[in-house]
């Protein structure tokens, strides 16, 4: 029960529902009841998540992800049509050959720093490139202590800064953009 609720709960699920669902006991009968009365059963469904590891994770495409270095907390944001995988064995190939182009690459070779790629989180999916780049955009601007360039954002609609300022202005803990185009 102890790994079904970690799985869960890294995949999202409240902690206190998950508490509520697996390890409450009040649905089982048990010997305290007087004779003859009984509690009801209670059923419930779980939505299958297929499996939950990380190599469902990295066998992803056609995302928007974050990466956090492991020396200053700061993030990369970027976007990939391929499988995770194949863009972090990129960013590691672009670090050995210091590609300067590559913000994550610059940032590793001038400071000396870790990037986490165990911990990648994914912000978004689209299948869309346009929609794509749009979302990462998005995210960029969204986040504050990113290494990306603030080039990045340039091509960002005007309107687009000014609802995501909005949305940014209110705290929000949703990280998840909303945004239809």
């Amino acid at each position: 029960m102890h790994t079904l609720f970690e799985r869960f709960k890294k995949s999202g699920y409240p902690p206190k529902l998950l508490n509520s669902l697996l390890f409450n006991r009040s649905h089982i009968n048990d010997n305290d009841n007087p004779p003859g009365i009984t509690t009801p059963l209670k059923y419930f469904s779980v939505p299958y998540l297929g499996k939950l590891n990380k190599d469902n994770i990295f066998n992803s495409s056609n995302m928007i992800y974050c990466m956090t270095c492991l020396d200053c907390d700061k993030k990369y944001i970027g976007q990939t049509c391929r499988k995770l995988k194949d863009r972090i064995t990129a960013h590691k190939s672009d670090i050995r050959n210091n590609k300067q182009s590559c913000t994550l690459a610059r940032h590793v070779v001038d400071h000396n720093h870790s990037i986490d790629y165990e911990n990648v989180k994914i912000l978004d999916t689209e299948n869309n490139l346009h929609k794509r780049l749009f979302l990462e955009m998005a995210h960029i601007f969204k986040e504050d202590n990113t290494m990306n360039a603030r080039t990045d954002i340039e091509s960002l609609s005007i309107l687009y800064t000014y609802l995501l300022s909005l949305d940014k202005d209110n705290n929000t803990h949703d990280r998840s953009l909303g945004v239809t185009i």
